[in-house]
């Protein structure tokens, strides 16, 4: 069959697919007139999709793969958005993957790009295209290929941009450099890892196989294409239409498991499954799953019902693995004895015919590798007290010294394989549970279901959340990481104290059931401070990122990305509770661990970079931040483009550096274009928006436009309260500064009790010697001031005073700015010599610190100037009247 005909039968086939059975018959004689073959031809692929749905598809699929290269479109010197195509790296039926280089000359950088194929591929795969750049883009994880962006051609094909991989597909890279048994099994639970991530966002791959896990030359595994991938999220996957042809499932008979074959429902396990197909090559070097013709009968046959021989048998005849994976040609039998039983029984656990029987999550493949690796006894083995016995025995020969201590040591080994037993039957069903629990709860926005009603996004999780407490009690990891789900989806809406209530029920469940030392527990505390911080309660959120830090390097080391999420968490806590140079220590180490782990470009290392720039711009190193900020805002553009929360957050950062250091003009630009993009971005109630709000009112406090930054205050203090409740630190924020806006005003009664009420509030949620306090005696110092009242303001200086020296370098312009203030005081109580001494050395650390012509530098000269001339030294006071 030539490539022309096969276009025309596909044409035709995935047209009349679409149509209700009782228009297909007309479709077909319009179609086919003239033409009794090709009718033909269609009529008997519309009888096999109706019966063997995904068989049929896997071999439509190959047959288009197996159309000849030249019939395909090279782009090769062409340019696409800001990217020049430099070569094609590979070639399916659905798209094309190009090499590509930067070409605007803002930077260099080499991309990888993935475009839908213009010659053979029908429309209706834009969508599984559109679908597949969804999924990319909800995946950040250092062992998956990067989504850097997407977009456009002007032809309106539809493309997505890439990290670049260089490397060799995962089989071949440990043949290449005859790893061995334990290199490979360790480069395989790294695998492991990026699968688990995926399951962890509800995204299943579908297509897991060599060609697919490509290792670079420092040996870091990258998961690829996630053309037919799977969200278990409804919300995103009813993006996908749902008609016949669009839940076409591209296999790889090779690598597919029971299920696809057979049609049946897919789920996490299907990945498993996959895993250990994948594991049982890098073992053997041979495939689990092989065929001659790839007939449907065959493929059947084989997937379905064929149990593959146990990785031991395989290579024992076979003296040509043995030299792959570093063992001496003579050596098949040791190779054999390295592989059976228990290896053997983990990889066939993996490979059950039955969904039921194989590994319920990806890490717990990996733990139970991780387990024969380090001696311990194996879930995938028969859990005779004799085994673990063995095990124990094999580990500790030393200490095993009686048989009396062995006859103890089984009995309780007997105990503990009692209560795994009863663990692993309560994990049976947890990935299908998740997916029977979300289709179950999206139901209730199906029309028949509401009866017209509108259901919103918020009444949907709403329920959702109640319907976790309610209903998954017997399923506790399941209800555990859906309370986790949801947690993470009521903090990124704003509603912090929910979310809280949510992280702290999930981790009483998971420390109950894993005990106290977990990655599922370690994640959950990382969250739960993360919603702590922004519930306000500080000191809550620094002790509970310290206990997950620990537990993390007590797992993983300490160059492990996940120890690196752990520092800025933690460090995100000490800052807000004014630990300053122990932020900046664990932000330091957390920025290494990511450039080296996940890349210099990644949105881990733009995180950090940001934090860390937030640190130094307060303990006054300006020139050290600057460069950070603007490297985070290229890198979260570069990934995200504007419209997205990290770069908002990078591009109000800088902002307020430029607000600092006096350039209102670009701050006000950047703090404009926040708040427009925050109301597109993050909608009229989110409490972000009104942070936009209050960085763009100082900027008009700054150029004295005092009425449009007070609107801006008194907005966003209305969404504030509304959003956070009255008593977080935030709300406190706002007040303060709506308090310091009419003092310029000249208001002072009430900025007095703005100012009163944000420092009760502050005492209640920040520590005593927070920054915080210094600001709200500061203000009130000048309040006191403005009344004519300068020995009660200088109370109020003095207090302020206390805690910056504490808490701050003595050269800090900050401290600097308040000695101002408290010199000015003294002026205006005739303490002249006093005052001098203040202000002579701020006026020095200011210059030196920030510049002559800085607004600080120069009320500092006023304030001087004022000094002398109340003092009757008119000459000193015109040194300072021209600065």
């Amino acid at each position: 069959m030539t490539p022309e005909r096969w276009k025309q039968i596909e044409k035709i086939f995935f047209e009349a697919a679409d149509l209700p059975i009782q228009e297909r018959i007309l479709f077909l004689e319009e179609s086919c007139i003239n033409d009794p073959e090709l009718k033909q031809e269609v009529e008997s692929l519309l009888r096999q999709e109706d019966g063997t749905e995904t068989i049929l598809k896997t071999l439509i699929s190959n047959a288009v793969e197996s159309l000849p290269q030249n019939e395909i479109t090279d782009l090769t010197g062409t340019r696409i958005g800001a990217y020049r195509i430099t070569g094609l790296i590979g070639q399916g039926g659905m798209a094309q993957v190009y090499k590509a280089t930067r070409d605007d000359d803002q930077y260099q950088k080499i991309v990888a790009i993935k475009i839908i194929r213009q010659d053979v591929v029908p429309s209706l795969l834009i969508h599984r295209f559109w679908y597949e750049r969804q999924i990319l883009a909800n995946l950040e994880h250092p062992y998956i290929a990067r989504f850097l962006e997407g977009g456009t051609t002007e032809d309106r094909i539809p493309y997505f941009v890439m990290e670049y991989i260089e490397g060799e597909p995962i089989t071949a890279y440990c043949d290449k450099h005859g790893l061995t048994i334990q290199k490979r099994l360790e480069l395989f639970r790294q695998v492991c890892d990026a699968v688990q991530y995926a399951h962890r966002n509800l995204v299943i791959h579908r297509d897991l196989k060599p060609s697919n896990i490509m290792v670079t030359s420092e040996g870091i595994p990258k998961l690829l294409d996630f053309g037919i991938a799977k969200f278990l999220n409804p919300e995103l996957s009813a993006a996908i239409p749902t008609t016949t042809l669009t839940s076409i499932c591209l296999m790889t008979p090779e690598y597919a498991s029971p299920e696809q074959v057979r049609g049946q429902p897919v789920t996490t396990a299907t990945d498993i499954y996959s895993l250990g197909l994948l594991l049982y090559e890098l073992l053997t070097s041979q495939r689990a799953q092989q065929f001659r013709t790839k007939s449907i009968a065959e493929i059947e046959r084989v997937v379905c019902e064929r149990q593959p021989e146990a990785p031991s048998s395989i290579v024992t005849s076979s003296a040509s693995t043995t030299t792959k994976i570093g063992m001496k040609k003579s050596n098949p039998k040791k190779l054999s004895r390295k592989l059976a039983r228990e290896v053997d029984s983990i990889v066939l656990m993996a490979i059950h015919k039955d969904p039921q029987n194989r590994y319920r999550t990806a890490v717990e493949f990996s733990d139970d590798i991780s387990r024969y690796m380090d001696g311990l006894p194996i879930r995938a083995r028969t859990q005779t007290w004799g085994y673990r016995a063995i095990k124990f025995v094999r580990r500790h020969k030393t200490a095993v010294a009686s048989a009396s201590i062995i006859a103890l040591l089984l009995a309780g080994l007997a105990a503990v394989m009692t209560i795994q037993a009863s663990r692993i039957a309560k994990e049976r069903d947890r990935a299908n549970k998740v997916t029977e629990f979300l289709v179950d709860l999206f139901e209730v926005s199906d029309p028949d279901e509401t009866r017209g009603n509108t259901v919103t996004a918020r009444e949907l999780l709403d329920a959702s959340a109640k319907k976790i407490e309610r209903e998954l009690g017997e399923q506790p990891e399941v209800q555990a990481a859906l309370m986790n789900t949801m947690g993470r989806v009521y903090q990124n809406l704003g509603l912090s104290h929910t979310s809280v209530t949510l992280f702290e029920k999930a981790l009483q469940i998971r420390k109950r059931e894993l005990g106290e030392e977990n990655v599922e527990i370690a994640s959950t505390m990382d969250d739960l401070s993360s919603a702590l911080s922004d519930a306000g309660r500080y000191s809550e959120a620094e002790a509970i990122a310290r206990k997950s830090l620990i537990i993390r390097r007590k797992l993983h080391g300490n160059e492990h990305t996940d120890v690196a999420v752990s520092l800025d968490t933690l460090a995100v806590s000490l800052f807000l509770n004014g630990k300053y140079d122990e932020a900046e220590a664990a932000l330091r180490e957390a920025l290494t661990i990511h450039q080296k782990v996940t890349g210099e470009e990644s949105i881990e290392v733009a995180w950090s970079l940001n934090n860390l720039a937030n640190v130094l711009r307060f303990k006054g190193k300006d020139k050290e931040a600057e460069p950070l900020y603007r490297q985070s805002l290229a890198i979260c553009r570069n990934l995200f483009g504007n419209n997205h929360r990290e770069t908002l957050n990078s591009m109000k950062n800088l902002g307020r550096l430029l607000l600092d250091n006096a350039d209102y003009d670009g701050a006000e630009v950047l703090f404009s274009e926040a708040l427009d993009l925050s109301r597109k971005v993050l909608g009229e109630n989110h409490p972000d928006l009104a942070n936009a709000m209050w960085n763009l009112a100082l900027v008009m406090r700054a150029k004295k436009r005092y009425t449009d930054a007070e609107t801006l205050l008194r907005d966003g203090l209305i969404l504030r309260r509304k959003s956070l409740g009255n008593q977080h630190p935030k709300v406190a924020t706002h007040l303060y500064t709506l308090g310091v806006l009419l003092v310029d005003k000249g208001d002072f009664d009430e900025a007095e009790s703005l100012l009163s009420e944000a420092g009760l509030l502050w005492q209640k949620t920040l520590p005593p010697n927070h920054d915080n306090h210094a600001n709200i005696f500061w203000m009130l110092g000048h309040v006191r001031m403005q009344k004519g009242n300068p020995k009660e303001a200088e109370t109020q200086f003095r207090k302020a005073l206390e805690i910056r020296v504490r808490a701050l370098p003595a050269d800090h312009p900050r401290l600097a700015n308040l000695k101002v203030s408290l010199g000015d005081c003294l002026t205006a109580q005739g303490r002249y010599k006093e005052a001098e001494s203040i202000l002579v050395d701020s006026y020095r650390t200011l210059t030196v610190k920030q510049g002559m012509k800085h607004p600080d530098s120069v009320k500092a000269a006023k304030t001087l100037a004022s000094l002398y001339t109340a003092w009757g030294k008119p000459n000193e006071a015109a040194k300072y009247q021209t600065k």
